[in-house]
């Protein structure tokens, strides 16, 4: 069964490998200090979700193969995609 918060998440998708975060400060962020493989930080935490909630994440995405990113909502049928010369 999904909750109706789960129906507002959002998917993330880029072509980053890598991604770093600085100090854990904010009570609400899912990362730990340091570089991670994008988008999977570890067991718990899928980056490339985006939550509804009001979690904080701030990361450099490193390694991006290409100048884009897209985030889309499957249940709305909406994507957003931002695309830039590298």
């Amino acid at each position: 069964m999904l909750s109706v918060n789960h129906l507002l998440d959002q998917e993330l998708d880029m072509p980053a490998k890598t991604i770093e975060s600085a100090e854990q400060d904010a009570v609400l962020s899912r990362l730990k200090k340091g570089v991670h493989t994008w988008p999977i930080e570890d067991l718990s935490s899928d980056l490339s979700v985006v939550p509804s909630n009001k979690a904080t994440d701030f990361a450099i995405l490193k390694d991006l193969d290409r100048g884009i990113y897209s985030i889309s909502n499957r249940q709305l049928d909406l994507s957003v995609v931002v695309e830039w010369d590298q």
